[in-house]
């Protein structure tokens, strides 16, 4: 089980900062949290949560490095187009940024296709350990 803050930013997906609490990969608790992204759009807050959790488990660790997995394939495949920042944590070496821009330098040329880009961020990632029961 681990908690981790993040916020997202994109515009065909949920924007916004949270606290997720992540259990067997799957959200099980979410607290919006004030978005960084927010004042780039000139607006106080995005953060809203959804009706349904799952509508965020595109921000789980694991579908984070999915998302960058792909994002890296799909620039190496294609790098006149794609255009692609990762950072990791040092210590525990989740993503904390991921921006993306499928449409890459096209996304200046043309209006219609800025909609391709997306920036991911996360931070104060708390694992939680249980202790084994020893002696039962």
């Amino acid at each position: 089980m681990y908690e981790l803050s993040v916020s997202q930013l994109c515009f065909s997906q949920i924007t916004g900062a949270y606290r997720l609490r992540v259990e067997d990969q799957q959200i099980v608790d979410v607290d919006p949290l004030v978005d960084p992204f927010a004042s780039l759009l000139g607006v106080t807050n995005l953060s809203y949560l959804p009706a349904n959790l799952h509508d965020l488990d595109s921000l789980t660790i694991d579908a984070t490095f999915a998302k960058a997995e792909q994002a890296i394939f799909r620039y190496w495949n294609a790098p006149w187009f794609s255009q692609i920042f990762v950072s990791y944590d040092p210590v525990d070496g989740y993503v904390t940024h991921l921006e993306h821009d499928e449409n890459g330098w096209l996304s200046g040329w043309f209006y219609a296709i800025s909609d391709s880009h997306y920036w991911y961020t996360a931070e104060d990632l708390h694992i939680e350990t249980h202790p084994t029961d020893i002696g039962e």
